[in-house]
């Protein structure tokens, strides 16, 4: 029930909400990248620079849209629904394929996308990179500050595919070990 009025309350304040422009956040996330490209040769350092980048977004962005919500997951289901709504929020388009897995120890969530407003457009000269990995920093940073509340030992998140690298969609992969 509480994944339906994070939707709801989603979509009375999208109309309200600062968007951001994903041309804008593109040739950011641009910049970046050659910057790193430049200063790193080793694809691990490249992608993990990008992913601190993208934690440090989520510290700001998780208040912004907890502030418009005032809402927040209890536990790993309404959590894939909180990002494919705050992924809405911001960039106006919702992930096509929410993928949740479960064992006795570990759930993975892989939320999937084909027309990835963040990477449109870009060819990355390197299939090593993950251009979308500030995303996955967002999310993770997200998810361990909910961790605790949720009844979850940790939470991982990672870009596991880029349209930016060639493949055909962009696929954030969650990893939650259980306590």
């Amino acid at each position: 029930m509480e994944a339906s009025v994070l939707a709801i309350r989603g979509i009375f304040s999208w109309p309200e909400a600062e968007k951001v422009n994903a041309q804008l956040f593109r040739a950011t996330v641009h910049a970046f990248v050659a910057h790193i490209l430049e200063k790193h040769k080793n694809p691990d350092d490249i992608n993990e620079a990008l992913h601190k980048i993208g934690r440090n977004m989520g510290k700001m962005l998780f208040v912004t849209y907890l502030d418009q919500l005032s809402t927040i997951a209890r536990d790993v289901k309404e959590l894939s629904g909180m990002n494919n709504m705050g992924f809405k929020f911001f960039f106006g388009k919702t992930f096509d394929e929410i993928i949740l897995e479960e064992s006795d120890t570990n759930i993975t969530i892989k939320l999937r996308i084909e027309d990835c407003p963040i990477c449109r457009d870009i060819v990355l000269p390197r299939r090593d990179v993950f251009f979308c990995e500030p995303m996955a920093g967002v999310f993770e940073w997200i998810g361990e500050q909910l961790a605790d509340y949720m009844g979850v030992k940790s939470i991982r998140c990672r870009e596991t595919r880029c349209r930016a690298r060639g493949d055909k969609f962009c696929e954030f992969s969650f990893f939650i070990e259980k306590l």
